[in-house]
């Protein structure tokens, strides 16, 4: 009688756990570089045998706790219009993912929240404004949020090292379906150029599901986030907060791959705290305050 117990025990385990089925995600992505307007972008891949689809993609389901782990990856096209269907395998419903999406020569995104999969139907817009995602996106000015374009080495940077490759390939007058190419005209020229010098400018990144702002985590007890100055900085950032907090709280800083950096102890009561930051590497830096289950984050960019 004890072992049929066992046995039923083990046949509802199965029954009740969640089941890997074969699921279809669908998403909508523009990137800034091929954006054409009122929500199209140019044919890049194959323009003459494949005039309705702008560009190849991946897209990464990721693990919701540190480390973000990959999970499960799919490569597929996307239409001029920027829709696409990606498939994976053996994907258990019933929880949620992280969606990161790839493009070769764009910073990459995240969902800025996880996307919950319940069914083997799942669909997922990058393009809607307020923004879906983690990190700062191009507004296209009629509607749309836009895939930065530029970052030719896929580092999450728009930086020197993506100039260098892009300025080779303009002294080398080179052409077709190449990363050098961000307007998609298939040549490589100052008009890429331009694209690259005005994204750098503005410091972007890919960004990160750290960065992200998890559901029901808000305000800080009314605090309004993370106050960092000077920013950018060389030697050392301040980091202030509105209002004194009433918990025990806990600041960590991580660089652009997710790392943690340094993290400390905040008391009751603090407003703010110095960081000595002048041997850190130059790059972009992320500063996360946890009080118990609330999250504020912001970043800063060290010289």
């Amino acid at each position: 009688m004890k072992s049929l117990k066992i046995i039923i025990a083990i046949l509802l385990l199965f029954r009740c756990s969640p089941q890997a089925q074969n699921v279809t995600l669908n998403i909508r992505a523009l990137i800034q570089g091929f954006y054409q307007g009122s929500g199209t972008m140019t044919a890049v891949a194959d323009p003459v045998n494949h005039p309705v689809l702008c560009d190849t993609m991946t897209v990464r389901l990721l693990d919701t706790v540190p480390n973000y782990t990959t999970l499960f990856t799919s490569t597929s096209v996307i239409s001029t219009t920027g829709y696409g269907t990606f498939n994976f395998s053996n994907v258990p419903l019933g929880r949620s993912y992280f969606i990161q999406l790839i493009h070769r020569n764009s910073l990459t995104v995240f969902s800025k929240y996880p996307v919950f999969f319940s069914t083997t139907n799942v669909s997922f817009d990058f393009t809607v404004l307020p923004l879906n995602l983690c990190q700062s996106a191009a507004n296209s000015n009629d509607g749309y949020a836009l895939l930065y374009s530029g970052d030719l080495n896929q580092d999450g940077f728009i930086d020197t090292n993506d100039f260098n490759i892009l300025e080779i390939a303009v002294v080398n007058l080179s052409s077709g379906y190449i990363i050098a190419d961000l307007n998609g005209d298939h040549v490589a020229d100052a008009a890429d150029f331009n694209i690259m010098q005005s994204n750098a400018f503005l410091y972007v990144w890919g960004g990160h599901p750290y960065s992200c702002l998890a559901a029901g985590v808000s305000d800080l007890e009314g605090l309004d986030g993370i106050g960092i100055y000077p920013n950018p900085a060389t030697q050392s950032i301040t980091v202030s907060f509105s209002k004194p907090f009433s918990k025990e709280g806990e600041l960590e800083v991580f660089n652009s791959l997710g790392e943690k950096i340094s993290q400390w102890a905040l008391s009751i009561g603090k407003t703010q705290t110095e960081i000595d930051i002048s041997r850190w590497a130059s790059g972009i830096y992320l500063c996360k305050l946890t009080i118990e289950n609330t999250v504020a984050v912001s970043k800063f960019i060290k010289q």
